[in-house]
């Protein structure tokens, strides 16, 4: 964050307010002025960037918060409501609509209305009743320029709303003015700094709260104090919170800019903040500011929540737009790198609605590779992957590299590089109960998995039976929910010799191929296509030369990757996405297994199974570029 930019904005927020009081009369109800309505179909009443122009990111509706004081008019009137005409107030508000779009609009298309908000004195009279009542006007402005809004937008792209303290109060009532037809558009909605009621969420089943980082349809709210006997009840009395950072809404603490510790009261549902003071923000009329930090709300978390957008609005394009391929990746990470370029390839296909990443399993047994999932999607923005992991597998395999402490790596002064998202390894499902949970939860032929390690959890999957989640037996489930597996493995061609995955657990092998459903699709990736396409430990290091708290750039400084490992696992993966049309394949045929790990491809145009070819060195160059791509794009 950059603080001296906001603490420069919030400096210009006080000055505008206490010179306004300065200046300020108290007058009757009488001598009231009431500014002339907004018309929406002027273009200067609002505020819009455009920065999705892929158009792969959502439409984002953003309400500011209070910026006038009362003020008077030329013949003394006094008014209660910012002038949408008056050029001065709309510069005002424009000041912290300008600084939100910064990370609200990169990648999303961001409008936000200018609006008869009600002055800052209604709250200052602490009276409830005079907050409601000057409440109704700057309501339905807010309505009919989010009417306007909604009828001009192209509403196959996903919705976010958010809002700032009286543009928070905006935010709900949005959320009970909207149709049942929008709220099915809505990516989420972002209460920030004002307060969600059980009333509120009595009255209007679209207010639903979030529970995780990616969970859609749900409203984000939340308040930040110092200790939770500076809460405000007028703003932050509110019935539900969720930690912007860590997306828990337990007392999990999160660190913020490694030096802020924040962590949520489930009785009084606020952010309790440690380790930072929040002097940027000076206190205003005793009723802001003062052991609360009311004034942080969009800044202090303005990383988190950029993020967060983002991983919202994909998920909905995910289960809204079905022509994007579902992927589960089952992997041996930890034994080469390779595996982490796979995983990293399939958040950056994520960040660019490419595909849905369901979830990681991994198939080396331990806890050690999830670790390594967890820090992965936590640093690519998605830490609630679900990851499921092998407790009875093959054991002590080889391992050619190895990374396994990558999760506790710590600065020079001993602070963790990493964020983690999983609390308790020890409580995460086998990869054949999430197989199992993922699939049964997913339309029929829809999911494609990408294999790149052993198969001891895809043999197990095929081995289960039926439970909560299915009445189908494991076979069964596969037939109905996957579309096609993608497996680095396999040796074709002349060369008749043992696979080293499939050798390495070949109890789970044998299994895996006698069951595999000869109607579901398998594409074999051998290890002579990855074998051209080498990712030099210099040229990584030089891709992610923005950061040192990149993951693999930390293992690639800390371990010695110069051990010819090339890309043999991201095959699976860019096929599984991309599709068949940028490989060469083999004719279709069967896959036969040996009891010396051996694969025997058969041809038959009714088979089940084809294996990629090697590419031409231009070929090789083209996807070593695509994974260099993906490498850049998610360093940050």
């Amino acid at each position: 964050m950059k603080r001296r930019t906001i603490a420069f904005l919030l400096t210009i927020i006080s000055t505008l307010w206490l010179l306004s009081c300065s200046t300020g009369h108290r007058h009757s109800p009488a001598a009231e002025f009431i500014p002339k309505a907004p018309d929406y179909a002027d273009t200067t009443l609002w505020v819009t960037v455009d920065g999705d122009p892929e158009g792969t990111g959502a439409d984002v509706f953003y309400i500011v918060s209070t910026w006038e004081v009362d003020w008077q008019t030329e013949d003394s009137l006094v008014s209660h409501y910012a002038d949408v005409w008056n050029p001065v107030h709309r510069e005002h508000m424009a000041i912290e609509i300008n600084k939100v779009a910064d990370y609200m609009a990169p990648g999303n298309r961001f409008y936000a209305p200018y609006y008869r908000h009600t002055t800052i004195d209604a709250w200052v009279s602490k009276n409830e009743d005079t907050v409601q009542r000057r409440l109704r006007l700057p309501m339905a402005d807010v309505c009919a320029a989010f009417d306007r809004f909604q009828a001009q937008r192209d509403q196959t792209r996903p919705l976010i709303i958010a809002g700032f303290s009286q543009g928070g109060i905006a935010v709900v009532e949005l959320l009970k003015h909207m149709s049942d037809e929008t709220y099915g558009q809505l990516a989420a909605a972002y209460v920030l700094g004002y307060k969600v009621t059980e009333t509120d969420m009595a009255a209007c089943s679209h207010i639903r709260p979030a529970e995780r980082a990616s969970d859609i349809g749900v409203t984000i709210c939340y308040n930040t104090v110092k200790d939770v006997k500076y809460i405000k009840p007028y703003i932050a009395a509110s019935d539900i919170c969720i930690n912007p950072v860590n997306w828990h809404t337990d007392d999990t603490p999160a660190t913020l800019h490694d030096s802020i510790t924040v962590v949520v009261s489930p009785e009084h549902h606020v952010l309790v903040v440690s380790g930072y003071d929040g002097s940027e923000y000076p206190p205003y009329r005793d009723i802001i500011n003062v052991g609360d930090i009311h004034s942080c709300e969009p800044w202090l978390y303005s990383e988190c929540l950029q993020e967060n957008i983002n991983v919202r609005a994909h998920e909905w394009r995910r289960q809204h737009q079905s022509d994007i391929p579902r992927v589960i990746l089952d992997t041996d990470v930890v034994s080469s790198t390779d595996d982490l370029f796979a995983l990293e390839l399939l958040n950056h296909y994520e960040k660019n609605g490419q595909c849905s990443l369901l979830g990681v399993v991994v198939n080396r047994q331990g806890e050690s590779g999830a670790a390594v999932v967890d820090v992965m999607n936590t640093y690519s923005g998605r830490p609630d992957v679900p990851i499921g992991l092998v407790r009875e597998g093959i054991s002590a395999p080889q391992v050619w590299i190895d990374y396994s402490a990558m999760p506790a790596y710590a600065d020079d002064g001993g602070q963790p590089l990493f964020r983690h998202y999983v609390s308790d390894y020890s409580t995460l499902p086998d990869g054949w109960q999430l197989y199992r949970r993922l699939l049964a939860a997913q339309p029929d032929h829809s999911v494609s998995i990408c294999s790149v390690g052993f198969v001891t959890s895809l043999s197990q999957l095929l081995l289960s039976g039926a439970d909560e989640y299915s009445p189908l037996n494991g076979v069964e489930l596969v037939r109905q929910k996957v579309k096609c597996l993608y497996i680095m493995g396999g040796v074709f061609g002349e060369s008749v010799e043992p696979d080293f995955n499939f050798a390495q657990g070949i109890t789970f092998a044998r299994d895996f191929f006698r069951l595999w459903p000869q109607d579901v699709d398998m594409v074999f990736s051998p290890m002579e296509v990855g074998q051209g396409i080498e990712y030099k430990p210099e040229d990584v290091i030089a891709d992610i030369s923005c950061t040192d708290s990149h993951p693999i750039k930390q293992v690639y400084l800390r371990c010695n990757c110069n051990t010819g490992q090339m890309m043999w696992d991201p095959m699976a993966v860019i096929e599984a996405v991309e599709g068949d049309s940028i490989f060469s394949l083999s004719e279709r045929g069967t896959v036969s297994f040996t009891s010396k790990a051996e694969t025997i491809f058969t041809p038959s145009a009714s088979g089940n199974c084809r294996y990629q070819l090697p590419g031409t060195e231009a070929w090789n160059a083209a996807m070593l570029e695509r994974i260099r791509n993906a490498t850049r794009t998610l360093c940050r």
